[in-house]
């Protein structure tokens, strides 16, 4: 299957995480208004899907906290163990065992950004293995339509 056999939804969601790709692979910086060009998706679409969990996860996927290092500088000495924790032991060991089950590992992904919140877990993604965060990545993409998942496989393989 191709991506124009999804629905428009899953058409502009596969446009932009291919314009996304795109954008970091050549080193630019991925703003709305660049993904806006490299996709061919309306920006005010792109603001409209971006508000909300896929955001706040792929920041922390892709490392893309703009000014990482003073945001760092914030955190209280409760949020810098809790950071600690997170990104050395609780991601990578749910990486691990639910890496052959995405949804479960998107759950257990679910329960620690309940119990920390997005700032912890932000700032964990950013701080944890390139592995884990792989492995993230790939449950978020083992639990796209098949159609989608098809093409991921294609890029990779090229």
């Amino acid at each position: 299957m191709c991506p124009e056999a999804g629905t428009p939804h899953q058409q502009n969601w596969w446009r932009i995480i291919q314009a996304i790709a795109k954008l970091s692979e050549q080193g630019r910086n991925v703003t709305q208004q660049a993904v806006a060009a490299v996709s061919g998706v309306v920006q005010s679409t792109i603001s409209w899907l971006a508000n909300g969990a896929w955001k706040k996860l792929s920041k922390g996927l892709l490392g893309a906290y703009w000014d990482f290092d003073n945001f760092l500088a914030t955190l209280t000495p409760e949020e810098r163990i809790e950071v600690s924790a997170v990104a050395h032991e609780i991601l990578p060991s749910f990486a691990e065992v639910c890496q052959d089950d995405p949804p479960v590992l998107l759950e257990e992904v679910k329960g620690v950004v309940k119990a920390y919140g997005w700032r912890v877990v932000g700032v964990a993604l950013r701080l944890t293995s390139e592995e884990v965060r792989v492995k993230i990545l790939a449950a978020v993409i083992g639990v796209l339509p098949a159609s989608l998942q098809a093409e991921f496989k294609e890029v990779r393989q090229e």
